[in-house]
């Protein structure tokens, strides 16, 4: 990764330093197994139908693996170097791809390095919390995927809609759940507050994914997986457009 690409700013490296901080302290630990179960697994449906060149934009270690087909190209774009450490194997019991590392380039969805019209699918697992410059990455990703191209962007700490807070999930956690995600709500709208946010996340509200993808994607899908908010985008051919 160029010195040149590497984000500028004290606050883009103190997140990554935050984040490298969690993931360390996770590795082995007796809920590091169904941590990354209960947060990939129900993706696991959807990782299973993609095919051909698959980018996984901040994707770490590459857990994602375990859940694509055997036959998919794979390659982890990261600016870390900690995911390609030895002690990531100690999860290989349950997630048997980790008992080696991913094609790894270090780099940032900024300034992806690789060709246009590349690949067929780019991941983000909560990759875009910890970016600095949002527009540039969803313009890196257009260029990169073929027309058609899935674009699967899952985000953290997101405001949901007033129609997700009793969407069927919420009822089935129960009356209870609707009304603290319902007060959380109200007290985001108040004077001087807002939406909680983790320190290492940056502030991404749904309006501006939708404003970042106008011009090159399409939404195939929009859903809340988990507690994760969730977009399926996909290539246009801007040139045939």
């Amino acid at each position: 990764m160029p010195i040149e690409e590497v984000p500028s700013g004290d606050e883009w490296a103190a997140r990554q330093r935050e984040m490298e901080k969690w993931y360390g302290e996770l590795v082995d630990k007796h809920w590091s197994r169904p941590c990354f179960t209960n947060d990939y697994g129900p993706f696991g449906s959807v990782l299973g139908t993609y095919t051909g060149t698959v980018l996984d934009l901040g994707g770490g270690a590459g857990v994602t693996r375990h859940y694509l087909r055997a036959d998919v190209r794979y390659v982890v774009v990261d600016p870390s170097l900690m995911w390609l450490g030895g002690e990531w194997t100690l999860l290989a019991d349950e997630f048997p791809c980790l008992a080696t590392p991913p094609a790894f380039v270090r780099g940032t969805g900024e300034s992806l390095p690789v060709r246009s019209r590349s690949l067929d699918v780019v991941l983000a697992f909560w990759a875009l919390n910890h970016a600095s410059d949002l527009p540039r990455i969803f313009h890196q990703v257009a260029r990169a995927l073929r027309p058609g191209g899935r674009f699967l962007v899952v985000l953290e700490d997101m405001e949901p809609r007033w129609r997700d807070v009793v969407r069927p999930a919420m009822r089935r956690r129960g009356m209870a759940s609707m009304l603290a995600l319902a007060a959380q709500k109200v007290k985001a709208a108040l004077p001087g507050q807002a939406w909680s946010l983790q320190e290492d996340h940056i502030r991404i509200r749904e309006h501006d994914i939708r404003r970042w993808s106008a011009d090159h994607f399409d939404i195939a899908w929009r859903a809340w997986v988990g507690n994760y908010l969730t977009y399926e985008l996909v290539a246009r051919d801007v040139r045939a457009g």
